[in-house]
């Protein structure tokens, strides 16, 4: 499941949170010099549109125009028999259904006197799309960067609760499912990881736990709570791997610090996979994303060196020649002056 395809919550404090994230982007695009801002978003990049709004394009495309001093409007590219459904599971002034975004945006330009645009994280949108609105007469056409992502990853009070709640249902999980190998029931393990999380009130939940050529188990896990994603990975059942995974997980707390970086992250970890004896490995994968990113994901790499207070997924994965699964092994944490901590310990 995709965020946003829950219910909004009615609580009019939960509808102020969505109002307050679009005032600020209001004042970075009024910092800016620009009239107003957009997002576009496909069935790939619509993260910064829930952030803001809690509506997810998740079956098709569109965008969401901010008016620096007017309304936030969604500009899905449906029918217009979806805006019911929009309306009562998002937060903005308006909606305007059209599978011609840019018309859309000449009109409402005209409207409410908007001479300058802002393309917000411009890279996300087609060239089809950035050259008709570039063609919209009267309108200069600036990108602004990804101002909405630079916020999302650096979570608010309230949305660190939502990763917080989450890390911590997966945390439960993982002992639930690490109980499971322990009596033997491997093929067990996962359902009751994925049932620990949804009873205790995740949005979403998966779990999987593939038997080890070891013994044991390895577990990879998912959750969401809110506008938070949680996403874990151990081996269960053997100590020798647990103690191995411990070694991992804690070179993964000492990367995530202020100024790190994706690249540095990784050469750590995979200099620490060549220190420990992890016999019969041939194939590695290193995961490095913002826990914001993990549905759906972006390469961390774009965003450069590591801001404190941002969130990062990492995961190390491995394979022996046959393709038997190995290595399972990773967690969220909170990037730190110094070092990181793990999110479910905050």
């Amino acid at each position: 499941m995709k965020r946003g395809l829950s219910s909004l919550d009615p609580n009019p404090s939960a509808r102020a949170i969505y109002s307050i994230r679009q005032e600020k982007v209001r004042d970075a695009l009024r910092r800016n010099g620009v009239d107003a801002g957009i997002l576009y978003a496909d069935i790939s990049t619509g993260a910064d549109i829930a952030y803001l709004t809690h509506a997810t394009l998740y079956w098709s495309y569109g965008a969401v125009l901010i008016v620096v001093d007017g309304p936030t409007v969604l500009l899905p590219g449906l029918s217009p028999r979806t805006e019911e459904w929009f309306s009562a599971n998002g937060v903005f002034d308006r909606i305007v259904s059209s599978t011609d975004i840019a018309g859309a945006v000449r009109d409402l330009a005209v409207e409410f006197e908007v001479k300058s645009l802002g393309l917000i994280d411009s890279g996300h949108f087609p060239a089809a799309l950035r050259e008709q609105l570039c063609a919209v007469p009267g309108l200069v056409v600036e990108d602004e960067g990804p101002i909405v992502r630079e916020q999302r990853q650096i979570p608010d009070i309230d949305s660190l609760k939502s990763f917080v709640d989450a890390a911590r249902l997966g945390a439960h999980a993982i002992a639930t499912a690490s109980d499971a190998v322990a009596r033997g029931e491997t093929e067990n393990a996962g359902a009751e990881a994925e049932y620990s999380m949804r009873m205790g009130g995740a949005w979403d939940a998966s779990a999987i736990v593939e038997p080890s050529s070891e013994g044991g188990g390895l577990l990879s896990l998912r959750c969401q709570v809110r506008d938070g994603w949680y996403a874990a990975a151990r081996h269960l059942g053997d100590v020798r791997w647990k103690d191995r995974g411990v070694r991992l997980l804690d070179v993964m707390r000492h990367s995530a610090r202020k100024g790190g970086t994706h690249e540095a992250a990784e050469r750590l970890i995979r200099e620490e996979l060549d220190l420990i004896p992890f016999p019969g490995v041939a194939v590695v994968a290193v995961t490095i994303e913002f826990a914001a990113d993990i549905e759906p994901r972006y390469r961390m790499d774009e965003m450069g060196s590591f801001r404190e207070g941002q969130l990062i997924h990492m995961e190390v994965d491995a394979w022996s020649k046959d393709g038997a699964s190995l290595i399972a092994v990773g967690d969220v944490f909170r990037v730190g002056a110094s070092e990181g901590t793990l999110i479910s310990s905050l």
